[in-house]
């Protein structure tokens, strides 16, 4: 029994002495702690909801077990992908007439150059991606998932969210 365990019902009885611990006094005792007693729940959820936040952070593991747990528990089909431009040096570019992403490769020297083309939206540089199976799109939304992902990242970090 932990140190925030208190039974406030079985408490209210055992304060009681014992030549009016009747069934009507008994009842009458539980009615008058029964708001603490609610308020002591809450205090315990509230308690268990800190420790979680606690123990995740917003390291690629964590991050995506929070995400599992709030969202597919079962399958935890929710996966979190590395930004693949920084393995290779090149620039991500997202093309709106296919909405796809590219990458474009860079030379020899070094230098990346950000390029204004029609039909491009410019240079995206993401931290991660937080791939959505298809089969929770009616049990969440991109928005629920980008909240509960802004809780446990860093500030610095960009991501986005895809459906898979």
């Amino acid at each position: 029994m932990g140190k925030y365990d208190v039974k406030y019902d079985r408490l209210a009885v055992m304060l009681l002495p014992v030549c009016l611990r009747g069934e009507r006094m008994c009842a009458m005792a539980r009615v008058v702690t029964s708001a603490v007693a609610a308020l002591h729940a809450d205090f315990s959820k509230y308690r268990a909801d800190v420790a979680y936040r606690l123990a995740h952070n917003g390291q690629t593991c964590y991050l995506r077990a929070a995400l599992n747990d709030r969202f597919d528990p079962t399958e935890r089909g929710i996966t979190i992908t590395e930004n693949p431009s920084d393995d290779d040096n090149g620039i991500l570019l997202h093309w709106r007439e296919t909405g796809r992403f590219h990458t474009l490769h860079q030379r020899e020297t070094g230098n990346a150059s950000v390029l204004y083309r029609r039909g491009y939206n410019g240079v995206l540089r993401y931290g991660f991606w937080i791939n959505v199976p298809e089969r929770l799109q009616g049990t969440c939304t991109l928005e629920e998932v980008r909240a509960v992902a802004n809780i446990y990242k860093l500030a610095s970090i960009r991501f986005k969210v895809s459906l898979v």
